[in-house]
């Protein structure tokens, strides 16, 4: 009998092509079992991911806590996705009105969701930003206690590192946030490699009091693989508000994946990854035509273990390289926008890997020149909020094409994704200049977007 999905994605794992992108395990056994053989379900001794007493899963859950430098740390089957769920709903718990967060804007789309979910409503300021590589780059602790002092808020939330590897400055934001009294909250699904190569890049050992990490994004872990880290007295809140959210049958699977990826990671072999990283970033702004971001191209440092080449300066869009790539050397990226293709390494990454994407950049690159590259036009202004994320996305909608939607109030996130960092979201109104942008990158003007029916001024 036919089975389409399973049916494709074995023809297309039989390809053996390169996989420079998430799950962090790139498709090599690491299970070292079926996983149909470990998939259990809570018996009396497998545990219970929502209950707090002493089992497998708790013992795990301790030695990721270690590994973070985080006082408690909770498994998480439904991604990062569920982690921010899950804190925003613990924060929620004892508040008698909508929490209110202030927040940096490349908040990925899975927070304004959340943001609906919880009835919460935020305040966003924008990022700091490379023009070259027309990409945000973390955000100012300055901003941040300016921003803190003009209104009360229940958090701050900032993302760190973001898709193109860029970091905050999680230790000065930390302090920021405890002169003033509001909790950290930083979005780390990229980050989950960090730690094992120095704990003062985790933002739980630097003072985040909640720290979502996406297992699976940089660790050989099964998609869906998390983890929530917190203070301890947070924990149990967590737990609740990811019961409310999260399935009541999460994936004995995806926690063990998460399990044994941690243990991997203790080996230190990451470390190794990140020095063919750099060297690799070296190469490819010494013998191509390619710029590679380092963190000299940034405030606040990048990711040693992601590469984000700049196509555009090779003159080139980042979509193009990224389908030559595919096409002609099976070899798939993370991401592409506009300028730019984004490659995750991970410790599943060895020799064969780093060698076929430095030749294939190598010999695409050999066609090509050096291109000035023009400064980016920068962010979008921040649109204005007429409704609530809940009221909103839950609101009476109708579509209309983008090109005819200037003053409406969008119902449903308007992000070119990746990375999925909303341009216009639920209850904010739509000018002409963000048309503009999102025509720029890659609407198309007569594409329909979903906005308010009722409500439309």
């Amino acid at each position: 009998m036919p089975a389409p999905l399973y049916d494709f994605l074995i023809e297309k794992a039989k390809k053996k092509g390169l996989r420079f992108h998430m799950p962090g395990h790139k498709g090599k056994s690491f299970l070292g079992v079926s996983p149909e053989l470990i998939d259990f379900t809570e018996l009396s001794d497998t545990g219970n991911l929502y209950s707090c007493a002493d089992d497998p899963i708790r013992a795990a859950e301790t030695l990721a806590a270690k590994d973070y430098g985080a006082e408690s740390c909770l498994f998480c089957t439904g991604g990062s996705t569920l982690g921010i769920q899950s804190v925003l709903g613990a924060l929620a718990v004892k508040k008698c009105e909508p929490l209110k967060i202030l927040a940096a804007r490349d908040a990925h789309m899975a927070f304004f969701n959340a943001l609906a979910l919880v009835g919460a409503e935020a305040d966003f300021i924008n990022c700091e930003y490379n023009a070259t590589f027309d990409i945000t780059c973390g955000i100012s602790p300055e901003l941040v206690e300016n921003a803190l002092k003009a209104r009360n808020y229940d958090a701050f939330y900032c993302t760190s590192p973001n898709y193109y590897g860029a970091l905050c400055d999680i230790e000065k934001i930390a302090e920021v946030c405890r002169r003033r009294g509001v909790p950290l909250i930083v979005d780390a699904a990229h980050g989950a490699h960090l730690a094992f190569l120095d704990k003062k890049l985790s933002p739980a050992f630097l003072g985040a009091d909640f720290t979502v990490i996406s297992a699976h994004k940089t660790l050989p872990a099964l998609g869906q693989a998390a983890l929530v880290l917190a203070k301890a007295e947070k924990a149990a809140d967590i737990r609740r508000a990811m019961r409310i959210f999260g399935t009541s049958s999460p994936s004995y699977a995806v926690m063990a994946s998460t399990d044994l990826a941690l243990s991997e990671m203790r080996v230190g072999k990451i470390h190794e990854t990140a020095t063919k990283t750099y060297e690799f970033i070296q190469y490819t702004n010494k013998c191509t035509a390619f710029c590679a971001l380092t963190s000299e191209d940034l405030p606040y440092g990048t990711d040693p273990c992601r590469l984000t080449v700049l196509a555009a300066s090779a003159g080139i869009s980042g979509y193009d390289l990224s389908a030559r790539l595919e096409a002609e050397y099976g070899i798939e990226a993370e991401m592409a926008d506009d300028r730019n293709v984004v490659f995750i390494f991970t410790i599943s990454d060895g020799e064969r890997e780093f060698s076929a994407l430095k030749s294939a950049l190598f010999e695409i690159s050999a066609k090509l020149e050096k291109t000035e590259v023009a400064a980016g036009e920068g962010l979008p202004s921040l649109p204005k909020r007429k409704l609530s994320p809940r009221e909103a996305l839950f609101r009476e909608s109708e579509l209309v094409p983008l090109g005819k939607a200037e003053d409406r109030i969008v119902a449903e996130i308007l992000a070119p994704y990746p990375p999925g960092i909303p341009v216009v979201a639920p209850g904010e109104k739509i000018s002409r200049s963000h048309i503009s942008f999102l025509v720029k990158k890659r609407y198309n003007a007569d594409e329909k977007i979903v906005v308010i029916k009722a409500l439309d001024s």
